[in-house]
Formats: structure tokens, C-alpha cells, sequence
């Protein structure tokens, strides 16, 4: 039988006259055709190739996935069959909920210590190599898990100079904010003069091959709501948004002390600055904290490469805005730097200071009983020793 046509096949049949006819009679037909081999010839099934497997029904726990082939041929007369058309297995077998996985302890020797005397930390921490999964927890950066401070260089500060206090021996870059505002009252601005000219001079190591740089800024606030908003870009009352951008020192506040160059607002030159300092006016307006931050974290954008960025802050009083006091600090120690600051007296938030500061808060908080005391060596040592890692 024909296997691709279903039909029977057809046998001829034909003979030869061996003896003529005689008599009358005649010979039987010399052809005959008769049908042949009817039985059904067994036609295997033919199939395509499989698809690709499917997705996972899940990501996690348990899930299916499928792929799938289809019939070109089926099986006809005992033929061989087709198989299965889907095929299933398992798949994602691990659990959903997985912790995240930690990497090895860096090491803590490798680490410089963050004060030249008086006190200063080590740390070593523990990078996350696998993310949770679902539900799984991962521990936070600064959690007992993947953070551990020691303690180093605890010996007491002891200055060259006591009358001068402790002098930087590191190459850093330091942005030194001094607080302008008007609840300083005019002890307290004439005491923040003493400071940051001390400050400053502090710095003040021209034989150092790689010298430390610094930059002053002077900071207030708007004297007026409308001055506020305008610094903010937003509308003023029933006036439309301004056309033009604020001037940062009459209508925000924010005052670079120490000039303009090619490196910014940086220098080397710390007599010029200290004197520069010495000479200011009190704006005695409010308090644009985060704004002055802000103008802070722009200028480092002329620090030196593999330099540590270190920005002061010495203020007494509450920001005009906390939340966005919060918002500055926490974007300016996303780009690196390290943020210090220095309450005087009582009237800064000091709560918020520890969270505002750079971690860990007890190495960068800086708490000044008064400003009497504003003015000691004391302040200045503790200061200097906090920001460079070598001094003398």
C-alpha cells in the first residue's frame, strides 16, 4: 500500500498463447489486473524541534516553566507514536526569603586614624557581595554586623605653640563656615572673628610639601520672606517666579571671604585670609544654613583629586529651615566630604547636629560651652586635630 497516498497498489498480469486457437475456440484474455498489497503500511509520527524553555512561574520558592513542540507528521498504522508535545520541570528552587550576604572585614590596619591626638578612630566595615531577597534583611551599613570602630592615637594633643594651639601638617581641602547671624548678639561676633582668624592660621604651614588649603565662607540668611523665596527660585507672594537668579550675598546671605581664583575659593595663602576675616562686617540677619551648604558642596567641585574634603561649620543658632539643613548635609557627605560642626553656647540644634554630622557624630561634633570659650587655643586644637590626620 502506498504510504503517501493511502491507496492500494495495482499488479498487472499477462501470459503468451503457447497453442493457437483451433476449432473455434478462443483464447483466454492474455492480461489480468488485480489489486496487491492492501495491507496498511505502519507511518511513523514526525514532530518539530522543542521551543525554548518559558520563564519561571516565580523567581523564588518552587516555580514551573513549560516548552513546547508540535506534530508535522501523526502516527498512522501502527506507526510510531508521537510523544509528549509539553514538557514541564522545576525551576527557581531557592527560598524566597534570603538574607543578603556580606563580604569579608576590610582591613582595619589599612586604616588611616582620624586624629592626629587627643582620641581618633579606626574603622573597618563589611560590603553587601548578594542582595536580600523578598523578605530576607539585610543589616544597615553602621549595625555591629558590618561596622566596628577602634580607637587610635590617644594621647593628648600637645601643640608646639600653646599660645597658638595645634597646626595642620595634612594635605586637606577645608571649607570653614562661620555663622553671621544676628542671635550671635556682638560678643559673640566679635568672639567668632578671635576664632576664625585663629582658625585659619592654623593652617598655616608653607614648608609642608602638600599644604592644606582652605576656604571661608561668611553666611546669614535673607533679611526679609521675600528675599527667602527668591533664593529658593520660587514664586514671591503675588508676583510671578523671578526672571533673574538671587544675589547670594545682599538677598540670600552666603559671602565667600576668601576670593576668587582658578582653584575656586581655595588658597594657600592663610595671612591674607586670617586678615580677611579680621575686617568682615557683621550681617546679623537669619540663619540660611542649608543654602550656605549648598554653595559649600558646589565648591568642591575645585578640591584636589585623592584630597579629603572637610567643611567646618561654626554656628550658634537654629537653620531657617531644618529639614532642608538635613537634605544639604546629607547630599554634601554623598559626594565625599566630611561634615564638622561646631556648636557655640546653646542655641544650635544639637540633636539634629549628631545626625547631620558625618559618621561616627562623636568624631565630628565639636561642642563649645560659650563664646569665651569660643576663643581658647583649646577650641582651635580640638578643631585642627578632628580635621587632619597629621599636626603638630
Amino acid at each position: 500500500m502506498d504510504g503517501e497516498t493511502d491507496k492500494e497498489g495495482i499488479q498487472n498480469l499477462t501470459r503468451e498463447v503457447i497453442s493457437p486457437e483451433t476449432l473455434g475456440a478462443k483464447c483466454p484474455p492474455l492480461k489480468l489486473t488485480q489489486v496487491c498489497n492492501v495491507h496498511q503500511c505502519p507511518i511513523d509520527c514526525i514532530v518539530t524541534e522543542w521551543s525554548l524553555w518559558s520563564s519561571c512561574s516565580t523567581k523564588c520558592g518552587g516555580g514551573i516553566r513549560e516548552r513546547l513542540r508540535s506534530i508535522k507528521t501523526p502516527a498512522r498504522y501502527n506507526g510510531e507514536p508521537c510523544g509528549e508535545a509539553l514538557e514541564t520541570e522545576s525551576c527557581n528552587l531557592q527560598d524566597c526569603d534570603k538574607d543578603c550576604e556580606l563580604g569579608l572585614w576590610s582591613k582595619i590596619s589599612d586604616m588611616r586614624c582620624t586624629k592626629a591626638c587627643g582620641g581618633g578612630v579606626k574603622w573597618s566595615s563589611r560590603e553587601v557581595v548578594a542582595n536580600a531577597i523578598g523578605g530576607g534583611e539585610c543589616p544597615g551599613f553602621f549595625s555591629h554586623e558590618r561596622y566596628r570602630l577602634s580607637t587610635c592615637n590617644t594621647w593628648p594633643c600637645k601643640p608646639v605653640s600653646p599660645d597658638d594651639g595645634l597646626v595642620c601638617d595634612s594635605p586637606v581641602d577645608v571649607i570653614i563656615m562661620l555663622d553671621g547671624s544676628g542671635s550671635l548678639g556682638k560678643s559673640g561676633w566679635a568672639a567668632t572673628l578671635v576664632m576664625g582668624e585663629k582658625l585659619v592660621k592654623a593652617f598655616n604651614t608653607p614648608k609642608v610639601k602638600a599644604q592644606a588649603r582652605i576656604a571661608v565662607q561668611l553666611f546669614s540668611g535673607p533679611s526679609y520672606w521675600r528675599q527667602y523665596r527668591l533664593c529658593l527660585g520660587k514664586k514671591t507672594g503675588r508676583w510671578p517666579k523671578p526672571k533673574r537668579g538671587p544675589n547670594m550675598e545682599k538677598d540670600c546671605g552666603i559671602k565667600w571671604v576668601t576670593p576668587l581664583t582658578t582653584a575656586g575659593h581655595f588658597t594657600t595663602n592663610m595671612v591674607t585670609a586670617a586678615a580677611s576675616i579680621r575686617k568682615l562686617t557683621w550681617p546679623a540677619r537669619s540663619t540660611f544654613t542649608s543654602m550656605a551648604l549648598a554653595q559649600a558642596e558646589g565648591e568642591f567641585m575645585y578640591s584636589r583629586a585623592d584630597t579629603q574634603k572637610v567643611v567646618v561649620v561654626v554656628t550658634d543658632g537654629m537653620p531657617i529651615n531644618p529639614l532642608m539643613t538635613g537634605v544639604a548635609a546629607k547630599d554634601l557627605k554623598a559626594k565625599g566630604a566630611r561634615l564638622i560642626w561646631v556648636p557655640v553656647a546653646n542655641g544650635a540644634p544639637k540633636d539634629s547636629l549628631h545626625e547631620w554630622a558625618s559618621e561616627p557624630w562623636e568624631q565630628n561634633v565639636v561642642e563649645v560651652k560659650d563664646f569665651k570659650a569660643f576663643q581658647s587655643t583649646d577650641v582651635i586644637t580640638q578643631i585642627v586635630a578632628e580635621v587632619c590626620p597629621d599636626a603638630h
